[in-house]
């Protein structure tokens, strides 16, 4: 057989018989989370890319994403979170990833050496544990204690 009659024998099925899936989030109100779900999800990014030919890889697909989607809520400062997903048959199957974002965890205080005088540094406290403000509080930190002479 040529090679490239052997090819298109091997991924004709795959591409004839590929299963087309929908992925939605539930649990989460806030757009910029969403955003960066779908963003992270490898199940929406592969979608088109490697198609899938069972409902046990699109499963396995789904369970891959789980560690990576909490992630991103620990990031946002869900560090509480489970995600876990449903798989709606129908037609087009809907897997639907089910998020219970849990508690908010926030900064309400920082503590530094205590001969350290921080007035006049600008946080606003409580804060959202976000990573991104946690890093911005803790750079804030750096460049006053750089000020005030420790390095």
């Amino acid at each position: 057989m040529k090679p490239h009659l052997f090819t298109l024998f091997i991924l004709f099925p795959t591409i004839l018989f590929a299963l087309d899936y929908k992925v939605s989030f539930q649990g989460v109100q806030e757009r910029r989370i969403v955003r960066s779900l779908e963003e992270t999800s490898l199940s929406i990014e592969l979608k088109g890319k490697k198609p899938l030919s069972s409902m046990a890889q699109l499963r396995k697909r789904l369970e891959n994403d789980l560690p990576r989607l909490l992630d991103v809520l620990h990031y946002y400062g869900y560090l509480d979170a489970t995600v876990d997903f449903v798989i709606e048959r129908g037609e087009i199957p809907n897997a639907v990833f089910r998020v219970d974002l849990g508690t908010l965890y926030k900064v309400n205080s920082i503590l530094t050496i205590p001969y350290v005088d921080l007035t006049g540094i600008e946080i606003d406290l409580p804060a959202p544990a976000e990573t991104e403000r946690i890093l911005q509080i803790e750079e804030r930190l750096q460049n006053a204690l750089k000020k005030k002479g420790f390095a």
